[in-house]
């Protein structure tokens, strides 16, 4: 049985302001850096009268390129504190009313003349919101969709994602103008205003109607949408298995504070707080973890993506259309 319409409607629209977005986010500026970069120098000599220093141009431009993952973090923060508290259907929603003014302070930049602070901006918030938008994405359609189709549901994540770095690349070139290169801001402003409208439409998660809402007809209009159930007997006994599955967590957590088990954070930061085995264990592979992941960052690994067509340009002297 295919999927039903409402949940590929919500698994795509979710993968789209998530994974597309993501991709989107860190190559956008990689074909026309050259077009930034002169666009940057007119706005500094427009103001002071003088051309910005190269060095200072190039710390700028990192700063633009490294912003991505500092705002991105500033979005999970956000999603971690909103998503049980407004629920997923919203923060999806207000990643998208983030989103769309950023993407439009970017795409207007020049607009903006010459205040290039503007695209920064921009940037920044943008990846705020695509950082909401990751968070929730993967719990909504979890939440959203039966046991036998959450596998399918999130196998076109890294595929969608492609699409959106593979985009980057096949309109970068037309694109790179000192005109057009703020109309690369038009795609994922366009793939916004979808997703905004599909959560618009969309109905909340069965688990969090239940689980936070107490709203069981909510839960059973979600779950006769999401799973493609007619039967009332079959709704009803997803509803009984989605409460018996929130009181099994309940219960657990109620347990873990009648033990005063640590939370994450005295794990990670307060050893002398949690010394007991298991959270040894945790915290050696959860460090292990971060310290390979910083490791990978420091081999320069990331900067290919970002800036190539700069390395090959600027440090390798290739022409132009041949670097991008």
């Amino acid at each position: 049985m295919g999927l039903p319409p409402y949940l590929l409607v919500l698994s795509l629209a979710a993968c789209f302001n998530g994974n597309f977005q993501q991709a989107y986010l860190l190559s956008v500026l990689n074909q026309p850096y050259l077009e930034v970069h002169q666009f940057i120098n007119e706005s500094t000599i427009a103001r002071t009268g003088k051309p910005i220093d190269p060095l200072a141009l190039d710390f700028l431009w990192s700063l633009i390129n490294v912003m991505n993952p500092i705002s991105g973090i500033v979005g999970q923060m956000i999603a971690y504190l909103i998503c049980d508290r407004i629920g997923r259907r919203w923060t999806a929603i207000t990643s998208c009313l983030i989103a769309i003014p950023a993407l439009l302070l970017s795409m207007f930049t020049r607009v903006f003349f010459p205040y290039y602070e503007t695209l920064v901006i921009g940037r920044f918030l943008w990846g705020a919101a695509n950082g909401i938008a990751i968070v929730v994405q993967t719990v909504w359609v979890i939440e959203s969709a039966s046991t036998m189709q959450r596998g399918f549901v999130n196998s076109w994540q890294e595929v969608i994602a492609t699409v959106g770095n593979l985009l980057t690349q096949l309109i970068g070139v037309p694109l790179s103008s000192p005109e057009l290169w703020p109309f690369m801001f038009a795609v994922p402003f366009a793939v916004t205003v979808f997703s905004l409208i599909a959560f618009i439409l969309m109905h909340e998660s069965p688990q969090y109607a239940l689980m936070f809402s107490h709203n069981r007809k909510k839960a059973a209009l979600a779950i006769r949408a999401y799973h493609g159930l007619k039967s009332d007997i079959e709704i009803e006994e997803q509803l009984v298995k989605y409460e018996e599955d929130g009181q099994r967590k309940e219960e657990q957590e109620k347990g873990k504070e009648n033990k005063k088990e640590p939370n994450g954070m005295e794990i990670m930061f307060m050893p002398w707080r949690a010394n007991d085995p298991l959270s040894k264990i945790i915290r050696f592979g959860a460090w292990v973890g971060i310290m390979v992941k910083i490791a990978y960052v420091f081999t320069g690994a990331r900067v290919i993506r970002s800036f190539n067509t700069f390395i090959y340009h600027d440090l390798g002297k290739w022409p132009k259309k041949f670097s991008q």
